[in-house]
């Protein structure tokens, strides 16, 4: 920033590790999928998934350009970025893998390891906000993001639906 000295930075964010969490914290949509989450942790996958990700992609989609950057700061395995996104990315991954998991007790989504379930919801969606910008124009296709937030969110409610019990 013009006009803020690097000091100035360091007396707010002790170290690199504080200021990036800060960042992602500032920059991700964690508050507002809590909040959904916190608000529909009873409701059915049915409801709560596409709601998952069409609050994901509202927050995320006019901030993607810095949330790539972020993110791939934390890919590159940068220690300080790792370290942020260890305390910054956490809670939101557990409070995701809490509700799978729950709805997974319940018999309304197939068991498996409730983080596969969270990077098979979520992952499509990143992926089609990351990559949009690009893939769209060499495709000759504009999908917009809140009918590939439904799309995908229908494919993972096919994909986590109850395997048939064999007899």
């Amino acid at each position: 920033m013009p006009g803020v000295s690097r000091a100035s930075v360091y007396r707010i964010y002790p170290g690199k590790a504080a200021l990036f969490g800060a960042l992602l914290a500032a920059e991700a949509p964690f508050a507002a999928i809590s909040a959904m989450l916190r608000r529909h942790h009873d409701d059915p996958p049915s409801v709560v998934l596409p709601m998952l990700l069409s609050t994901m992609q509202r927050e995320a989609a006019p901030r993607v350009g810095i949330l790539r950057a972020l993110m791939f700061e934390v890919y590159d395995g940068t220690p300080d970025a790792v370290e942020a996104a260890h305390w910054t990315l956490r809670p939101m991954a557990l409070e995701v893998s809490a509700y799978l998991a729950a709805q997974m007790d319940a018999g309304a989504i197939r068991r498996m390891h409730p983080v596969l379930a969270a990077e098979a919801l979520i992952g499509p969606l990143v992926f089609f906000l990351f990559t949009r910008s690009v893939a769209a124009p060499l495709a000759g296709l504009e999908v917009e993001p809140e009918v590939a937030a439904q799309t995908f969110a229908g494919i993972a409610l096919r994909g986590l639906a109850p395997q048939p019990i064999e007899e």
